[in-house]
């Protein structure tokens, strides 16, 4: 079980609950021993620390990408300066 704390709290640091330490936010602890289960979920029913479930694939594949070389685009040609028009003659 793996669990990432959310509140700062003090717990067990061994087997027989002989020595303590601090518990950090953000510190994620892998459950794998009964007494590390058992300070997990204390923390877990307290609310001081979220499960985290991690999903691995099964099967990894390897597959093999063809790499194209893309042409560089043409750089857009220039507009020609509008054209002045042509003034009306007043009569």
């Amino acid at each position: 079980m793996k669990i990432k704390m959310i509140v700062p709290k003090a717990g067990a640091a061994n087997e027989n609950g002989t020595q303590t330490r601090l518990y950090v936010l953000d510190e994620v602890l892998e459950a794998k021993q009964p007494w590390e289960q058992a300070v997990a979920q204390a923390f877990l029913d307290n609310g001081h620390a979220i499960e985290i479930k991690t999903v691995e694939p099964e099967d990894t594949v390897s597959v093999e990408a063809e790499v194209k070389e893309e042409k560089p685009k043409p750089k857009p040609k220039k507009k020609a300066a509008p054209k002045a028009k042509a003034k009306a003659k007043s009569e």
